[in-house]
């Protein structure tokens, strides 16, 4: 039987459907407060700044990456702020971490990212042995979605005491962004 423009119209649709699906991974990346995946450290660090903030570059253990701390200029001291973090590779964004206020924004920050995101792909709860005094436990769940080659990590660590009520370790919360760049190493490098 003869091929029609209606079967021809079918495979190019599918052949656009296919290249869609194979090149979307590399391309969707993350845009978030302003920062988006494979951003340049200038761009960056101009968006930074025009926040009042400034970047404190640090090398990584992963060779031509970088990570980068945001820090505030209080008066004549500079004031590193530990909840904003990110992490360069090739001098490109890779990755961006930010603290998450449990109280006042961690279930607004988690619907938001259901509307956006879907069902998380994965949750994963952790029990890690506390060395300190007093033994037990540090518990944390982590509440991941996967899109291509793009990373979202919504995390909670709840507040945890000795056996004497002294604090273990304080309750916080972070959201990490993260994209496969070609030639970098996994982006989850941030220290969230």
């Amino acid at each position: 039987m003869p091929r029609t423009s209606t079967d021809a119209h079918r495979n190019k649709a599918r052949s656009v459907m296919a290249m869609y699906w194979l090149l979307s991974p590399s391309v969707y990346g993350f845009e978030i407060d302003g920062y988006s995946s494979g951003q340049s450290q200038v761009v960056v660090a101009q968006t930074a700044l025009s926040r009042g903030l400034t970047l404190d570059y640090v090398p990584s253990l992963s060779r031509g990456a970088w990570q980068a701390y945001a820090a505030r200029n209080v008066g004549d001291k500079k004031d590193v702020l530990p909840n904003v973090q990110f992490y360069f590779c090739g001098a490109k964004l890779a990755s961006y971490a930010r603290d998450v206020d449990f109280d006042a924004d961690y279930v607004g920050t988690l619907e938001r990212m259901m509307r956006a995101l879907g069902k998380p792909t994965d949750v994963n709860t952790k029990r890690d042995p506390w060395t300190g005094p007093g033994g037990g436990f540090a518990e944390s769940v982590d509440i991941v979605w996967v899109i291509g080659g793009d990373k979202t990590r919504l995390s909670f660590s709840p507040e945890a005491h000795t056996d004497a009520g002294a604090v273990r370790n304080s309750r916080h919360a972070s959201v990490t962004h993260s994209s496969d760049l070609p030639g970098c190493p996994e982006a989850q490098q941030t220290n969230r």
